[in-house]
């Protein structure tokens, strides 16, 4: 009778294993299923995401670019009312490096 029953506890044990193997295969079958989905979610989430800050890049250029033009533009109306203090500022800058430059060999 005992090894009755620890054939049947074996025969159970047998069952049980089977029972979540083919779980576990399901799960997997699942699993992989389910990878293609995320993938080309994510994917597609990431394409956006990178279009977004593709476009704010591009707007803070713009930006930069804009305020670089003005500041030129000022600096030329500056030079163009005051042509001779505009040489002497760049006389003396000029001279500045190159006392710097000259150090520095």
């Amino acid at each position: 009778m005992a090894d009755n029953h620890h054939e049947h506890t074996v025969e159970e044990l047998r069952k049980e294993l089977n029972s979540v193997r083919e779980q576990m295969d399901s799960l997997l079958e699942t699993l992989r299923d389910r990878k293609d989905e995320l993938g080309g979610e994510l994917s597609s989430r990431l394409s956006r995401e990178l279009e977004h800050y593709r476009h704010l890049a591009q707007d803070q250029a713009r930006k930069f670019q804009d305020a670089g033009a003005a500041g030129m533009e000022e600096v030329s109306d500056q030079v163009r009312r005051n042509p001779m203090t505009s040489l002497l500022i760049a006389f003396g800058a000029g001279c500045v490096f190159s006392c710097l430059f000259r150090n520095l060999r």
